[in-house]
């Protein structure tokens, strides 16, 4: 009796073993899997898309406008204090804008899910956060009193503030679904290439966010260079 109780838990725990084996398997094959659809390339040509073009343009322009201000040749009615605050906030923005990531891409033809993954989260990280919403939307905001930190730009500031609050939402949701397209597994070639043409599109549309940020900082700089140049 004792012998048979012995040979019945060998066959349970062998059982067990198999089943864990199978299980471990099953998931490593997975994920080997799951890692060769990643490392699939998306093409991309930024001559044939002048985006990219542009929002270098664009903020090579915003280093022009703020760029030759003396504070001591202005006699306009602004506070020079605020001109300096608002030149010191461009010039962090420029380089937000040309972080590593954005300005490598010049160089690139192929982008890798991860690669769009991380272009989209440093817009996130440099730009959004770094540019739009740690200097510029404090200046759409009005204090207890009603003032705004730099009054002379009230005419903009509530399209500024909206237009930030805007981009925030926008670029979480391309975040997500940047996420949630890296979570299939043993696509048919059908939706493998859905997935692939979306993840181009949430490329593209994160470049299209880089150059609504810059239109941003060049309005403001625009309005500087107006004003200083009196």
């Amino acid at each position: 009796m004792k012998n048979l109780l012995l040979e019945y838990m060998k066959i349970i725990g062998y059982t067990v073993t198999g089943l864990v084996f199978a299980y471990v398997s099953f998931y490593l094959i997975l994920n080997l899997y799951h890692s060769m659809e990643l490392s699939r390339k998306i093409s991309i040509n930024l001559d044939e898309d002048s985006t990219y073009s542009n929002v270098i343009n664009k903020i090579d322009k915003v280093t022009e406008n703020i760029s030759n201000f003396n504070s001591g040749d202005y006699h306009g009615n602004i506070p020079v204090g605020d001109l300096l605050t608002l030149k010191g906030k461009l010039e962090i923005c420029t380089r937000q804008f040309k972080n590593d990531t954005f300005i490598q891409l010049k160089d690139k033809s192929e982008l890798g899910i991860k690669d769009i993954y991380s272009f989209a989260t440093s817009f996130q990280g440099f730009v959004l956060n770094g540019c739009l919403i740690q200097q510029f939307y404090d200046l759409s905001v009005e204090k207890e009193d009603g003032s705004l930190p730099i009054e002379s730009i009230r005419n903009f500031a509530p399209f500024l503030k909206t237009d930030i609050e805007l981009m925030i939402a926008s670029s979480e949701n391309t975040i997500s679904n940047i996420n949630y397209n890296n979570i299939y597994y043993f696509t048919t070639d059908h939706t493998n290439d859905t997935l692939f043409n979306k993840s181009a599109h949430n490329f593209y549309k994160t470049l299209t966010y880089y150059d609504k940020a810059a239109d941003m900082a060049l309005e403001l700089s625009n309005w500087f260079q107006n004003e200083v140049s009196r």
